[in-house]
């Protein structure tokens, strides 16, 4: 059996801006802002501009001095559209939790769960997915000024 493929140009191309402000920063619940948000699908033939608004938040729990509860989540919810696509959302919720432990200088390993939750604007229902994993990361600051 032999497959083709006729349109191989089918990964999602987005180019997002986001503006907002910053309503609470404190010692664990490190930030809870809310933004709007433009993105340029160019995914298709002709790009697709998209205004939305956004609620987020970042949680940061100290568990011992080398490990932390992490926990990350933004509503994002979209209004305005300048081409009509079945595929495109309507809002999309994701959270992602996640255990950092310091491995040695500035590697860590984090097991994690992520939700996602969407609606696109051709879809009857929403559609959720949940991945679990582990996460090796590399962090470093720059002090550029």
């Amino acid at each position: 059996t032999t497959f083709e493929l006729n349109n191989t140009d089918y990964r999602t191309k987005i180019l997002r801006a986001k503006g907002g402000m910053k309503l609470y920063d404190g010692t664990y619940f490190k930030q809870l802002y809310i933004a709007l948000v433009e993105e340029d699908d160019m995914t298709y033939n002709t790009d697709n501009m998209k205004t939305g608004a956004e609620i987020g938040y970042e949680f940061n729990y100290p568990l011992n001095p080398s490990t932390s509860f992490v926990s990350e989540g933004y509503y994002r919810h979209f209004f305005s559209y300048s081409e009509k696509e079945p595929t495109d959302f309507e809002y999309k919720l994701e959270l992602n939790n996640r255990i950092e432990t310091k491995l040695t200088g500035d590697l860590y390993l984090a097991p994690f769960y992520n939700y996602e939750l969407a609606e696109t604007r051709g879809a009857k229902s929403a559609r959720a997915q949940s991945t679990f994993g582990i996460s090796l990361s590399y962090n470093k600051s720059f002090d550029l000024f």
